[in-house]
C-alpha cells in the first residue's frame, strides 16, 4: 500500500461543459491536469468558474493513479483526452492548465498535440528535487524516479507558456518551474510570480487570473 491509496481526495469538480460546447461558441477547449497524489477537485475554484462561464469544452480527468503512474502511462491516458479535445476544437488547438506534475504532463502533451496555451502552476517543468526521499518514493510510486532529477524538455513550437511560481513553494522551487532560459523563450514563455502562496494552494489562489488568460 502507498500513501496515494489512503489519502482522501480534495474538492469537488462540478458538471463541466461537454464536447459540443467549443464548436458552438468558437472558443477552444481546455484540458485541466492535477498534480501528483492529486485529483480534479484540486481545481474546484477554476472549474466552477469555467462551468459558470459555460462557453468552452472543459476536460479535467483523473488519470495515472492520481498522477503517480509512470510518465509514459499517464501520457498514454491523457493522449486519449487530448485527441478528443483537438477534434472538438473550432481551430484545431487546445489550451492546457496543469498544477505541479500536471504542468510537466502538459508540456509533454504539447510535444505531441497542438497546444496553443499552456499554463503551469508550480509546475515541475524541469523535474523536481524531491525532499524526504523515502516518504516521496512511498507517496509517488513509479513516477518518483523519473521526476526526482533535473529534466530538459524542449519548448514546443507554437505554444505560449505561462508559468506561475511562488516564493513560498517548498515542493517545487521556482527554478524548476522556470523555462525562461531555454532558446526562444523570450517570445514564448511568461513567468508570473505569486507572493506567499504554498504549493498546494496555487490552483485556488490563481484561479481567476488563469481564467483571464484562457
Amino acid at each position: 500500500m502507498r500513501l496515494v491509496d489512503v489519502l482522501p481526495t480534495k474538492g469537488v469538480a462540478p458538471y463541466l461543459p461537454g464536447l459540443g460546447t467549443s464548436m458552438a461558441t468558437g472558443i477552444r477547449p481546455v484540458l485541466v491536469l492535477h498534480g501528483a497524489v492529486g485529483n480534479p477537485g484540486n481545481f474546484e475554484v477554476l472549474l466552477q468558474l469555467l462551468a459558470a462561464q459555460g462557453d468552452r469544452t472543459v476536460c479535467a480527468p483523473a488519470y495515472g493513479r492520481r498522477s503517480t503512474a509512470l510518465l509514459e502511462e499517464s501520457q498514454e491516458e491523457l493522449g486519449v483526452h487530448a485527441r478528443r479535445l483537438v477534434a472538438a476544437s473550432p481551430d484545431g488547438l487546445i489550451d492546457v492548465v496543469g498544477h505541479s506534475l500536471g504542468g510537466l504532463h502538459g508540456l509533454l502533451l504539447a510535444q505531441r498535440f497542438p497546444v496553443a496555451r499552456l499554463i503551469g502552476l508550480g509546475a515541475c517543468f524541469r523535474g523536481c528535487p524531491v525532499r524526504g526521499r523515502k516518504l516521496a518514493r512511498w507517496a509517488l510510486g513509479p513516477v518518483y524516479e523519473q521526476i526526482m532529477r533535473e529534466l530538459s524538455v524542449p519548448l514546443p513550437a507554437g505554444t505560449h507558456i505561462t508559468s506561475f511560481f511562488s516564493d513560498r513553494d517548498a515542493i517545487v522551487p521556482p527554478a524548476y518551474s522556470d523555462l525562461s532560459g531555454l532558446p526562444g523563450a523570450s517570445a514564448q514563455v511568461e513567468m508570473v510570480p505569486v507572493a506567499g502562496v504554498r504549493h498546494h494552494l496555487l490552483p485556488d489562489a490563481t484561479a481567476r487570473e488563469v481564467l483571464n488568460r484562457l
